[in-house]
């Protein structure tokens, strides 16, 4: 007997090792036995949870832990131990869940409202909830909770520690075993005590459950402070494991914002005073310390003279009046009075105080700060910003909601602008206060600014702006550029927030002039009118505002605005006022060497010229020396432009850009009344002039510009008066239009097309789709990805299978590929998965493990050549069919292939929604055919027998038989489900399983004499044996339900039932006198419901009345039949007696049979002919 043992954990093992050896002794004592829980066949390995210990509410917690069962143990000492084996000397009690029923404790937390005492040890052990489960890891735990460890205690002061009785717990101090009482420690040391569960504790003994630290202090006698009259200090020592604090009155005398009065000598600087008492105590310093002798100290100090005041703002000084002492101010010959006395910002001062007889009791040095008067900060509505000015000696403190805004980590708000990124909010009071930056600065003037910044409107510019807000500030959607120097060094211009204002309905640009110092910015303060002089700087504020880049061409943009009229209707130089949009692309020079920025100037005024300018700048490339050099248009119309209202207007419809100026169209600088700018005026193909303009946002700009001395246009003339000047604005207004040729490629689709003429014309607009764009020709369709950056066409049959796939938005995504030609076929890659055309298949799309299994065999190339369907999404998994075979996969049993015969059969169970499931091998060869399995079965084949599935007991039984190697060989049909089991035909018999009860094969005669009994629903019923070997004269038997088959050579098979076989069985089966059964149960036809059988010994009768009986001849072999009625037995000419009951029947007489009631019922005769007979008296 050989036992199989594998263990997961050690104590597994060992549980397993024992079964083996008590399985192996059960074998020699021919006993049989149970294998242990742990080895049942489904069993799985758990670690419990554990409980957890509430020392916090003094209760303990029990998880919810499936397959395992926890119970908590408390214990009491048991009075009655006698120290024998049936008596314990401790006494167990379980604590449960109060009235649940059980007899273990259930997931849920138990206190003492659930019978737990937390006074005394807790044990809690896990076991197994059933065979199912095998515990792993840890499954005994013991526990002290709080109440009942806190009883173990330390006193310090008699350096004494006691040990608690607790019932099941062992105390250890210093490693040694220590009974529960008071036990003596050693000062100044490290006692451990630890305490573990005795091991009485059977249930988990030997755990530790306490770990205790204790230092015992040391004692110490204090050195005392030491009081110095003369210099009335007072002097606390170092002094270890000792604290001091000095007390005069009520206040407690530290430094460094210490609790007590750290070592070192005490002033009057610190607090120390003459003529009050002083009181030092002495405590000890922590839990390691005692304190013996003295710890307290008292003492007073003659009086000393009192310190003069000094103020720093007004910088004076206040001389105390103090009895017997004199005070003098810069070792000044005469001592001053008390009271006020000046002195000057930024100078020291020394007063110094002496006795009546001149001795200098101290001396007291001050310098008194300079006085600031704070600048203020600055708050900008139109920004949303607070501007925090630098500020020799002054530190300001931006506070919102309580919280101080500040930037880089300061603790006061840095000099800067501070705006909505760094915390400021509209609507909410600001308040600023300013403070010295140091001892030497004092603030006098205003140090305090609260301003509540309003609130800018926030409607959509979409389409523009009207400008009709009601508030004066511009719609937050514009970005208000505020500078404090020129935009570059060709202008002259400082864009501030506060030169632009919304007002009656219309957006005001206010371009002022500054006369600035060094190092000075614009501001009100610095506005001039007049020119500047004294070596001051002349600069030109004005205002700029630009909207996001949030528009998308084509579109038409309008604008209505006036510029002002300062040289009474008569140009005058320097001004630009232009409202404009442009694209995101970057303008050419020295680091962009060419680019597809475009500006569109819909409104271009200069102010010394009277005409309107409209250019169109497309696309650039940088000059030699970094110049931006664009591709551009001029559009020119004479006017009068200043004091006046205009409308100025801007279309590009896709095909053309067009300017208009009061409804009429500007014609292009230098033609004969040509008024559209396009690809041919600026000399560029098609596709770059619609890429440039169509493909990019654009963002609108409205702006005053002031040109500066170097610039292209000459700047107004510093030497005379510039008063304000303010240019309006009524509205600016932009909308989409549609594209006058909407078919026109663009962008990456453009370039593609370009490359790949074959395509043909476009027949539809780009689309733009989740992910990029797509846009469809003659011959096909191109997709543009934004993930991936890359464009492909996609045609044919390719494109047919890709749209059923739902395009770019299905499965699939953006193809990554151009189509490539194979052999046979073609193919294209897409972000998800590959689609494989061919002439005989089609076009279809393959993805994932599916795919990976079909590359791994050689694509289109290997034995499953191209795919012909899609793949197919099935219950579990998904499927698909290719010209070799058919692919199968699920998340649980990977790709695989199917073909042929097996294909075929796996077909007949219904694929994998059919009782086998999905195929967890790929096909193997085998002798004479091959085989593959499943998840529920297996299917084999071979040439003469054809594809059949196996499952169950059944493919149990024949695997246990060699499979198809075996006596049984290849399957030669499907299992067959019958009433009450099943059963399957195999090239050398049939199996047959029942349900509820076993499996056994049939072969053979035995097999054949089964069929002729209608198999399993005739009269035998199932098989309940397998075949019998080596009976007598080589023959073989087998039991079925109801009967037995038994064969030899010289009889052939035969089934024996009931009566007559229980008769054969009593004399011995085939051994005894009647030998092998040579016919069936044969029917009486003498006598109706009785029934023989013939043996070769004789023959077996059975009938109602009458019961089983024998009838033999001597020497003969059966030959006839026996009746209990009408004309007897015929022996055939047997002159030897026939036996029944017991009887003879013999030629030399007759001998009656009684019925037991003195009459005779058969009677031995000699019939006419001469044979012997039985006859039946009644």
């Amino acid at each position: 007997m050989h036992v199989k043992v594998r263990a997961k954990t050690a104590v597994e093992y060992c549980q397993r090792l024992i079964f083996a050896i008590l399985a192996t002794c059960a074998m020699v004592l021919g006993v049989t036995i149970a294998p242990p829980m742990a080895l049942a066949a489904n069993a799985t390995t758990t670690t419990p949870k554990g409980p957890t210990f509430r020392d916090d509410i003094g209760a303990v917690y029990i998880p919810a832990d499936q397959g395992v069962r926890y119970h908590i143990y408390q214990y009491e000492k048991n009075p009655n131990a006698d120290g024998s084996e049936g008596s314990p000397a401790l006494n167990r009690t379980e604590v449960t869940w109060p009235d649940s029923g059980f007899d273990y404790a259930k997931p849920g937390t138990y206190t003492a409202d659930q019978g737990l005492a937390a006074d005394k040890l807790v044990v809690v052990t896990a076991v197994s909830a059933g065979s199912a489960t095998v515990l792993d890891g840890t499954t005994q735990w013991a526990h002290l909770l709080p109440d009942a460890s806190k009883q173990l205690t330390f006193n310090d002061e008699s350096t004494t520690i006691t040990v608690p009785d607790i019932t099941g717990v062992d105390f250890y101090v210093g490693g040694a075993k220590t009974n529960p009482g008071e036990v003596a420690a050693q000062s100044s040391a490290k006692t451990t005590v630890t305490a573990v569960t005795s091991a009485d504790v059977t249930d988990a003994p030997n755990i530790e459950v306490l770990n205790q630290e204790h230092t015992f202090p040391t004692v110490v006698t204090p050195k005392g402070p030491k009081f110095d009259d003369n210099a009335g200090t007072v002097y606390i020592p170092s002094d270890q494991g000792v604290r001091y604090y000095i007390n005069i009155g009520d206040k407690l005398i530290v430094k460094e914002g210490l609790p007590y009065s750290k070592p070192g000598t005490y002033t009057t600087a610190d607090g120390i005073e003459s003529g009050k008492e002083i009181v030092v105590t002495a405590k000890s310093a922590g839990s390691t310390t005692i304190l013996t002798g003295t710890t307290e100290w008292k003492h007073t100090f003659a009086i000393v003279a009192a310190a003069p005041s000094f103020d720093d703002e007004k910088a004076t000084v206040t001389i105390p009046e103090t009895q017997g002492v004199s005070y003098y101010i810069d070792n000044a010959t005469e001592p001053a009075t008390a009271g006020v006395h000046n002195g000057k910002a930024g100078v020291k001062m020394t007063v110094t105080a002496k006795s009546e007889d001149g001795t200098t009791l101290n001396t007291w040095s001050h310098t008194f700060p300079s006085v600031v008067t704070p600048k203020g900060p600055k708050f900008d509505d139109n920004a949303g910003t607070v501007y925090i000015p630098s500020d020799q000696g002054v530190r300001y403190y931006i506070v919102i909601d309580g919280k101080t805004i500040t930037k880089e980590g300061y603790e006061f708000s840095k000099p800067g602008t501070y705006t909505t990124a760094d915390g400021i909010v509209a609507g909410k009071e600001i308040t600023v206060t300013a403070k010295s930056a140091g001892s030497s600065t004092v603030l006098t003037g205003t140090t305090e600014w609260k301003h509540t910044l309003a609130a800018r409107p926030d409607s959509s510019i979409a389409n523009g702006d009207e400008f009709n807000d009601a508030s004066p500030l511009v719609n937050k959607n514009w970005k208000i550029l505020n500078q404090n120097v020129p935009t570059n060094k060709n202008t002259n211009v400082v864009y501030r927030t506060d030169g632009v204002q919304v007002k009656d309905g219309v957006l005001n640009i206010i371009t002022e002039r500054h006369c600035l110092a060094d190092g000075e910015t614009p501001s009100a303060a610095n506005a001039q009118a007049e020119p500047c002089g004294n070596g001051k700087r002349t600069v030109y504020t004005s205002g700029r505002i630009e909207s996001g880049f949030d528009y998308k061409a084509p579109f038409v943009m309008e604008v209505r605005a006036k510029m002002a009229d300062p040289n009474n209707g008569n140009t005058f130089k320097g001004m630009h006022f232009s409202a404009w949009i442009r694209n995101n692309q970057k303008y050419c020079g020295k680091d962009v060497a060419s680019s597809d920025i475009a500006e569109l100037d819909t409104m271009e005024v200069y102010s010394d010229q009277a005409a309107t300018t409209n250019t169109s700048h497309v696309s650039c490339v940088a000059g030699p020396n970094g110049e931006d050099w664009t591709s551009r248009d001029t559009h020119v119309m004479g006017a009068k432009l200043v004091g006046e209202w205009h409308t100025y207007k801007m279309v590009w419809d896709g095909k053309a850009i067009e300017y208009f100026f009061d409804g009429k169209a500007v014609p292009l600088n230098g033609t004969n009344g040509e008024t559209k700018t396009t690809a041919a005026t600026l000399n560029m193909s098609e596709e770059k002039f619609r890429r440039v303009l169509n493909d990019y946002p654009w963002q609108i700009i409205v702006n005053n510009n002031v040109f500066g001395k170097s610039d292209w246009k000459a700047g107004p003339d510093d030497s005379k008066r510039f008063d304000p000047i303010v240019n309006q604005v009524d509205y600016v207004r932009i909308n989409p239009i549609a594209d006058a040729n909407p078919n026109a490629p663009r962008g990456a689709i453009a370039g593609y097309w370009q490359s790949n003429r074959w395509l043909g014309d476009p027949t539809g607009a780009e689309i733009s789709v989740k992910g990029g764009a797509s846009q469809t020709f003659q011959n096909g369709t191109v997709f543009w990805s934004s993930r991936t950056g890359e464009t492909h066409a996609v045609k044919g049959a390719i494109l047919s299978a890709y749209g059923a796939q739902k395009w770019e938005q299905g499965r699939l995504g953006f193809p990554t590929s151009d189509e490539r030609s194979l052999n046979g076929g073609a193919s294209q890659s897409f972000e998800n998965g590959q689609i494989h055309w061919s002439g005989g298949t089609g076009a279809h799309a393959t993805f994932g493990a599916i795919q990976g299994y079909w590359s791994g065999a050689g694509w289109e190339n290997g034995w499953l050549g191209y795919p012909t369907g899609d793949e197919l999404a099935v219950k579990g998994g998904a499927s698909q069919t290719f010209q070799g075979g058919t692919l199968f996969w699920s998340g649980s049993t990977g790709t695989h292939a199917l073909k042929g015969a097996i294909l075929n059969a796996y077909a007949a169970q219904r694929y994998e929604q059919g009782k086998l499931g999905f195929p967890t091998s790929d096909e193997r060869s085998l002798n004479g055919g091959a085989s593959q399995s499943f998840q529920n079965g297996q299917v084999h084949w071979s040439g003469s027998t054809g594809a059949h599935a196996t499952f169950g007991a059944i493919q149990g039984y024949w695997s246990d038989r060699g499979w198809e190697n075996g006596w049984l060989g290849y399957p030669t049909g499907d299992e067959l489900s019958v009433r009450g089991g099943a059963s399957q035909s195999f090239q050398g018999g049939t199996v047959f399983w029942q349900n509820g009860g076993g499996t056994h094969g049939v072969k053979g005669a035995i097999r054949d004499k089964y069929s002729d009994f209608g198999w399993e629903q005739g009269k035998l019923g199932f098989p309940i044996s397998e075949e019998n070997t080596g009976l007598k004269d080589g023959g073989a038997s087998q039991v079925f339900e109801h009967g037995q088959i038994h064969w030899s050579g010289g009889t052939g098979a035969h089934a024996t039932f009931g009566a007559i076989q229980d008769h054969w069985a009593s004399t011995g089966w085939e051994n005894g006198w009647l030998g092998y059964p040579t016919s069936d149960e044969i029917n009486d036809s003498a006598k109706a419901g009785e029934v023989y059988q013939n043996f070769q010994g004789g023959q077996v009768h059975w009938g109602s009345s009458v019961g089983a009986y024998t009838s033999s001849w001597g020497g003969g072999s059966s030959g006839g039949g026996s009746s209990n009625g009408g004309s007897g037995s015929d022996t055939g000419g047997v002159t030897g007696p026939i036996v029944h009951r017991g009887a003879f029947c013999s030629p030399e007489g007759a001998l009656g049979i009684s019925d037991g009631k003195d009459r005779n019922v058969l009677v031995c005769k000699i019939a006419k002919d001469n044979r012997l007979r039985w006859q039946n008296l009644k």
